[in-house]
């Protein structure tokens, strides 16, 4: 018996050895680059003028216009004449895609930090606060199905990406990281927010001043408050002092898309709803009302007591529904929807006074006169199907206009025959 047992050990130890071997594979994986965490926290600095390659959110303050070069920095142009917006400066923040203005200070996010920046002197722009990690840790976006190599976070934050060929003889694991929204989805609008009355850029009742945010905006103002999302959650920040940022924690929200912030309202558009909430005097939140609709992205701008949004279907946003819907909101704890248009492929929107902008991506640029609010389809003022706007703000009789091709402004005072100003062309090479 012993004889029989001592050969079967062998057999059962190679075959053991031999299924080990199956699990050992060879792949091509996108290995990360990185950028050191010490490298990231001291490459705010300003540039001279830059091209415009991928422009993202935009913001407007005191006839400065700010423009996100998508995860690189933010483009800063004088504005005061707006057929020859100038720019001035070129601010470097790696990983930057949100912002937002309060008094001289510019919020923006970089990468998984918070960073405050003074920019009383645009030519000598000086970082004055930073609340390191308050972001969760999110990678560049990569082509769909591609398989990733392990991911140190030790080594600092993810910039890019590089083709290598793995081999594996352990299960892979099971981390997951957010993914940053590609340019892709920013230009188009997936991630869009308020503009024009509801002011995404910030509310202010005291001496504080705010500027106006475009409608891809995640960031918002009140007072001393800054409101950012982040994945399923809402950050709180005290912006009070600038140089000493102070975290406050964050409330959990579903499926968040936008943020906009009216007198002391604050209106979550949502893959599936709009929320409402009510800032208290230390920022706090009080949630009052909730309206839930189809699967489908929905930007959102405030007039008074209405709220006006548009549904898009397609790609992540679901559903095939493509609308603009306006909730009449005033009753905050009961939101009722009043009126539906037929839209071909809505994205960004903003409303000045009662004129209403709807960026309908292949069908152009649409203006709506939204004083009856329950007949707004009957009073349209002009469409403009050569105008392939992907979000619209308008300010100061002008409209900020961006798209695919570059940054645009358009005098509306005639709005059946708006006209272009002025344009700054995206340049690839």
């Amino acid at each position: 018996m012993r004889k029989l047992l001592f050969p079967l050990l062998i057999l059962l130890s190679l075959i053991s050895g031999s299924c080990k071997d199956k699990f050992a594979v060879e792949y091509t994986a996108l290995e990360p680059v990185y950028m050191s965490y010490e490298d990231l926290r001291s490459a705010i600095v300003n540039e001279g003028p830059v091209r415009l390659k991928h422009p993202g959110k935009i913001y407007f303050k005191d006839n400065y216009i700010f423009v996100n070069e998508y995860m690189e920095g933010i483009h800063v142009f004088d504005n005061s004449d707006p057929a020859n917006p100038e720019e001035i400066t070129f601010i470097d923040i790696p990983g930057n895609i949100d912002m937002a203005v309060r008094n001289q200070t510019l919020f923006a996010d970089s990468y998984i930090d918070l960073v405050a920046i003074d920019i009383s002197d645009l030519q000598n722009v000086k970082e004055v606060s930073r609340l390191e990690a308050v972001f969760p840790y999110t990678v560049p976006s990569y082509e769909v199905g591609a398989r990733l190599g392990a991911i140190d976070q030790t080594k600092g934050v993810v910039i890019d990406w590089k083709k290598k060929t793995i081999h594996e003889e352990i299960p892979e694991t099971s981390n997951y990281y957010p993914v940053h929204p590609s340019w892709n989805d920013l230009s188009n609008g997936d991630y869009a927010t308020t503009s024009g009355g509801g002011i995404s850029g910030g509310e202010a009742t005291g001496a504080a001043t705010f500027g106006v945010a475009g409608s891809l905006a995640r960031f918002g103002l009140y007072n001393n408050y800054l409101f950012a999302l982040s994945n399923y959650s809402l950050k709180r920040f005290d912006v009070s002092d600038d140089t000493a940022i102070e975290d406050l924690g964050s409330y959990s929200i579903p499926d968040p898309e936008t943020v906009s912030i009216y007198n002391n309202l604050l209106f979550i558009g949502g893959n599936s709803s709009v929320s409402i909430y009510q800032i208290g005097e230390t920022g706090d939140l009080e949630a009052k009302g909730l309206f839930e609709h189809i699967s489908s992205c929905d930007p959102v701008v405030i007039q008074g007591d209405y709220a006006f949004y548009t549904l898009r279907g397609g790609t992540r946003c679901g559903s095939t529904v493509n609308e603009l819907d306006v909730l009449d909101i005033s009753d905050i704890t009961q939101p009722v929807r009043i009126s539906i248009v037929p839209m071909t492929e809505p994205y960004g929107l903003g409303i000045d006074d009662d004129m209403l902008f709807i960026c309908d991506g292949s069908d152009g640029l649409k203006i709506y006169d939204a004083a009856d609010k329950k007949h707004i389809a009957l009073h349209q003022l002009g469409h403009f199907k050569d105008i392939q706007a992907r979000d619209a703000i308008p300010v100061n009789g002008y409209l900020f206009v961006t798209g695919e091709d570059g940054f645009s402004q358009y005098d509306y005072s005639d709005p059946a025959h708006i006209e272009r100003v002025s344009f700054i062309p995206v340049q690839t090479e």
